[in-house]
């Protein structure tokens, strides 16, 4: 009886062992599964973010060439899109097609500036900026986005992981000044451009 009892102890601590082996390893793969998860959530929402832009910008260039805002072209080197996006409102034109007079309706923005977009900045203190934000940095026209989700996340090495975009003009230089002249230089488009390479691991996303 003694011996049942003594064989009945050990398998109840074995039993006990073998269970917090298990639920250890469910926490550590559900933990695994969780930082996937929240990073596929970030990068979808980056990338929905910079499509918003890119669609927003082709709309602004249309509109300016409609519109014969030929000023706007020289903004473009230096153009905040976050703000362009936020502050222009788009006119409802007439059906008779008269751009300048016949506007019914109200005027609209091209796409909603996100949430998650906190100003301008001149020379910010980067750890007072928290993660998972967009800021305009006018030190070098660059729209930039803290990373929230870093363990799978890999981009420029060396600093705070952080994701920097750029409105870049392509044209011609027929003057050779290295400068965009709109009134000179033969315009072809510009693009909503990341700086440097980025990826979350296992996530299926970079660069996109």
């Amino acid at each position: 009886m003694a011996r049942s009892n003594l064989i009945s102890r050990k398998l109840s601590g074995l039993e006990l062992l073998v269970g917090m082996l298990l639920v250890t390893i469910f926490i550590a793969v559900f933990s695994t599964y969780a930082l996937v998860l929240f990073a596929k959530t970030e990068r979808s929402a980056l990338n929905a973010t910079v499509s918003n832009i890119k669609v927003a910008l082709r709309h602004r260039l249309l509109m300016a060439k409609i519109m014969g805002e030929d000023d706007f072209y020289l903004q473009l080197n230096n153009l905040n899109p976050m703000k362009d996006m936020r502050e222009f409102r788009t006119p409802n034109f007439a059906a008779s097609g008269d751009k300048t007079a016949s506007v019914i309706g109200n005027e609209y923005p091209i796409v909603d500036t996100p949430s998650s977009y906190i100003g301008e900045f001149d020379d910010p203190d980067l750890t007072s900026i928290g993660t998972g934000v967009w800021y305009f940095d006018r030190s070098d026209n660059n729209l930039v986005y803290f990373v929230r989700n870093t363990e799978y996340f890999v981009g420029e090495p060396g600093v705070r992981p952080n994701i920097r975009f750029k409105v870049v003009v392509r044209y011609d230089d027929r003057d050779q000044n290295g400068e965009f002249d709109p009134a000179v230089d033969e315009f072809h488009s510009a693009e909503f451009i990341s700086l440097h390479h980025y990826e979350w691991l296992g996530t299926t996303g970079g660069n996109e």
